[in-house]
């Protein structure tokens, strides 16, 4: 018997070794955070001794526009000196509309009961007066002073019960009385329930003597009402201010005043047109109670009335068209690189693609303009609304969240109304848009993408031109292994299933190769930290079920003199579980609540959070650089030669969150550099970076882009989807769509891929024994065995390489819907391709393109 204790208490202590050091083999590389004082925020010029100008107008000009503004209403007008075209910051016959039409600045904010409200620039600054516009001979700013009110308002927040009955409402009449006293709750000192003694924890008087307090009932629409009832009773600041100190309240507490925001917006020009900057360091509020989170910046400029000509671009995914003719009384919405996955939601109001490119269009009559949203653009949305029912202009602008919200459910236990929990500080980036102003009265969407493309250029964002090759690049992602849970002896352990073994991938490589593929590119996911559900990935780590670093290196040595390339992908933005170092009190986003977030993916039926979907953790941008040091720090301790690697971080490109946390809050703009920095430093080791998404912060460092949308949404308010994203990137960076092999319609997924002449790309395991669509991979991922893949795949890359191999180098210069379903795509070489979605045969000219099929005519021919 004792002999069978001792055995039983050795393996004991030997499974708690096992613990330990499996524990000190998964704490990893030290973990550290980007210091605050590295973080950016924008600040803004001093303008003390800029010239005041409240008289006639004030006038900014370069070599090709002048731009006049009037002191007496602030809307300016620009004009083009070549062709005499005048482009305007409101309607011209803007005196028939609301003032909203006249507002070159519309606001929108919060009280303190969480309600939502509006102010423009012109009704609630201009026409009171309550601005200054200053200049320095080359910008122009103007300080709107937004307010509610023009009056005194005069709103008590508390008063005591027999201030409150004897010096106020026994001075009104009985109807004034009874709507004042419907303003304020009686709270008794002797009372007991939850809300009483919340009073008291916020009003310390109350547990001497009974309290009235401001109830919800009391919205900022009253507080002109309640402030007449307070000067019939002769109740005045003054007589509050007394009241106040006799309750022994924080002197802070005082009446309530209306909303009020001091917003300065700069205009100047440049070779283009009109450059427009909201200076977020200098916007004021006249009160804690109200809060500022949104600005519409120029809603109304070159807005036109009702018109049967003219379209909308809009960045909806590969971006789309919006026909005025077709679409009357429509609108559209769209954030800018997705939604922040920090601010918690578990309802998604509707599935649309990314909108990538910062940037919308407008065109109609003989004027034109490509608006770019140059900074600021984590926090933008693109709106537009077209002429028809209660819209009585066409217009497009953008409108930027300054201020991030969330709202707190805690009350509703309490059968409380929710409120809104705010940021601590305005967005870092002043939200700007640099307006491309075009006189051609033909102008085109293949014009604005024209014009995008050579802007991007001189700034230096596409960089070099992409060598003709004799075949199309391909790329291709290879999945290593998923863990599952399992039970052995009634203790639950984790099981690894083997999707892809680095010798299998090779062999897949011959075989590929022996087919006549070239340039291929492979990506290697799922390698390492406990698979698909990742722990966090602290450093470089490849499990042996895949291979060894042996085998790595032969690949990737392989691939690279094959003219390609193998990607180490290092998901650092998400956890799925925990281990390896990973804090989730630490390392993990917080939302505004200061809880921890828990993203999840959602289920596109019901549009709420899917049952059998993992949720996951979202990784602080603070660690993003730390992250990646580790990764390119144990790779090259480990690897012969680090720099036959490709770096790929797959959700950099396609997703960005700002990160809440009290002590050192990111928002999204700061998130986009710590994550340019992080990309970088890998960079400085890695041959070249490929990553997910079409977020066009990628642009400066991606050698190529996967999974970027090549259509658009298809929203009802959209008349058709275009190239417009391929056509600006197209020469300069090597992007495909989804994968070829995978998704609800294969032909029409390659369809897009030639109309907007995307590289081939898909997504394999070689494992012949696992059966992946019985497992949660299979149900998220989808896959195919590589093996069963390589007759498809041959047609398909001999068919792209006989179309594409001379065309990877050159730009899309135009493209054109010739019918309802059918497009044609023209390269800079004057090569055209004409795809048809419809199902019958359709004549372009006098080619004759196949129903669901497209056709190549060359130049001449």
């Amino acid at each position: 018997m004792k002999k069978k204790i001792t055995i039983i208490v050795c393996a004991a202590v030997a499974l708690l070794l096992c613990v330990v050091i499996s524990t000190s083999i998964l704490a990893g590389p030290e973990i550290t955070a980007l210091s605050a004082s590295e973080k950016f925020r924008e600040t803004s010029s001093d303008d003390s001794t800029w010239n005041v100008a409240d008289t006639g107008s004030i006038t900014i000009e370069n070599d090709d526009y002048s731009l006049s503004l009037d002191s007496e209403t602030t809307h300016f007008t620009i004009t083009h000196k070549s062709s005499g075209k005048i482009y305007r910051s409101v309607p011209q016959d803007s005196v028939e509309f609301e003032p909203e039409y006249l507002s070159e600045v519309i606001i929108h904010y919060y009280d303190s009961n969480s309600k939502i409200a509006s102010m423009s620039s012109y009704e609630n600054s201009v026409e009171g007066k309550s601005y200054e516009i200053k200049t320095d001979g080359d910008s122009i700013r103007v300080y709107y002073s937004i307010q509610k009110s023009k009056k005194q308002i005069f709103v008590p927040e508390v008063i005591g019960q027999e201030t409150f009955e004897e010096e106020i409402l026994t001075k009104l009449e009985s109807g004034p009385k009874r709507r004042l006293k419907g303003f304020y709750n009686l709270y008794e000192s002797d009372g007991t329930d939850s809300n009483t003694k919340e009073m008291k924890n916020k009003y310390p008087a109350l547990e001497r003597e009974n309290l009235y307090v401001l109830g919800d009932k009391a919205g900022e629409h009253n507080y002109s009402e309640i402030s007449g009832y307070m000067e019939n009773a002769n109740f005045d600041m003054e007589a509050y201010a007394k009241e106040v100190e006799r309750l022994g309240l924080d002197s802070s507490i005082s009446a309530n005043q209306p909303a009020g925001f001091v917003v300065p917006v700069e205009y100047a020009l440049d070779e283009n047109g009109l450059v427009a900057t909201i200076l977020t360091d200098k916007i004021t509020s006249d009160s804690d109670s109200y809060k500022l989170t949104n600005i519409a910046l120029l809603p109304y400029f070159t807005s036109v009335g009702e018109t049967q000509e003219g379209w909308f671009m809009v960045p909806d995914g590969s971006g789309a068209i919006i026909e005025l003719s077709e679409k009357a009384g429509n609108t559209y919405s769209q954030k800018l690189w997705g939604t922040d996955l920090a601010v918690e939601s578990s309802v998604k109001s509707n599935i649309m693609q990314n909108a990538g490119l910062p940037v919308f269009g407008f065109h109609s009559g003989d004027k034109a303009f490509l608006a770019e949203v140059t900074s600021g653009a984590a926090v933008a949305n693109v709106d537009a609304e077209v002429y028809g029912n209660e819209i009585l202009q066409n217009h497009i602008y953008a409108a930027f969240d300054v201020l991030s919200f969330d709202t707190s459910d805690t009350g509703e236990l309490r059968n409380q109304a929710v409120f809104n929990i705010y940021a601590s500080d305005y967005i870092a980036e002043f939200p700007q848009i640099r307006y491309h102003l075009f006189a051609n009265a033909d102008t085109t969407y293949s014009d604005m993408a024209n014009h995008y493309r050579e802007v991007l250029n001189e700034k230096g964002v596409l960089g070099e031109r992409l060598e003709k090759n004799e075949a199309v690049p391909v790329y291709m992602d290879f999945t290593g292994y998923e863990t599952v849970d399992q039970s052995f002896l009634g203790i639950s352990t984790k099981a690894e299933i083997t999707l892809s073994t680095i010798e299998d991938i090779e062999k897949s490589v011959e075989e590929f190769e022996s087919r006549g593929l070239k340039g291929m590119n492979l990506r290697m996911k799922a390698y390492g930290d406990n698979g698909i559900y990742n722990t966090l990935p602290n450093g470089f780590e490849l499990n042996h079920c895949v291979g060894d670093i042996e085998e790595l290196d032969a690949l990737a040595q392989r691939m690279e003199e094959a003219g390609g390339r193998l990607y180490l992908d290092n998901h650092i933005g998400t956890v799925y579980t925990e281990g390896n170092s990973f804090q989730k009190m630490t390392h993990a986003v917080r939302s505004l609540k200061k809880t921890v977030v828990e993203a999840f993916d959602f289920d596109l039926i019901a549009r709420t959070k899917g049952e059998a979907v993992m949720e996951y953790y979202l990784i602080s941008p603070a660690y993003f650089g730390s992250l990646t040091s580790n990764f390119v720090q144990e790779l090259s301790k480990e690897s012969k030669d680090a720099s036959a690697y490709g770096y790929s971080w797959s959700g950099y490109g396609s997703a960005l969150w700002s990160d809440f946390r009290r002590s050192d809050p990111y928002d999204r703009a700061q998130a986009i550099h710590a994550a340019n920095e992080a990309v970088k430093s890998a960079g400085e080791v890695f041959g070249d970076f490929l990553t997910d998404g079409s977020n066009a912060y990628a642009l400066p460092y991606a050698t190529a882009l996967l999974n970027v949308p090549l259509t658009a949404s298809q929203l009802s308010c959209e008349s058709y989807s275009i190239p417009f994203y391929q056509m600006v990137v197209h020469g300069y960076i090597d992007y495909a769509g989804a994968p070829l092999n995978t998704g609800g319609d294969i032909g029409k997924t390659y369809l897009a891929t030639v109309e907007s002449g995307a590289n081939p790309y898909y997504t394999f395991y070689t494992s012949e024994d696992e059966p992946l669509k019985e497992t949660l991979a299979g149900t998220l991922m989808y896959p195919t065995l590589a093996s069963a893949s390589y007759d498809a795949v041959e047609q398909q890359y001999k068919e792209f390489s006989s179309v594409f191999a001379d065309l990877r180098s050159q730009t899309i210069t135009g493209h054109e819907r010739v019918a309802e379903q059918t497009f044609v795509t023209t390269y800079e070489n004057g090569t055209q391709i004409a795809v048809n979605y419809s199902d019958t045969e359709m004549q372009v000219g006098e080619v004759a393109v196949p129903a669901n099929g497209y056709a190549v005519v060359e130049r001449g021919k």
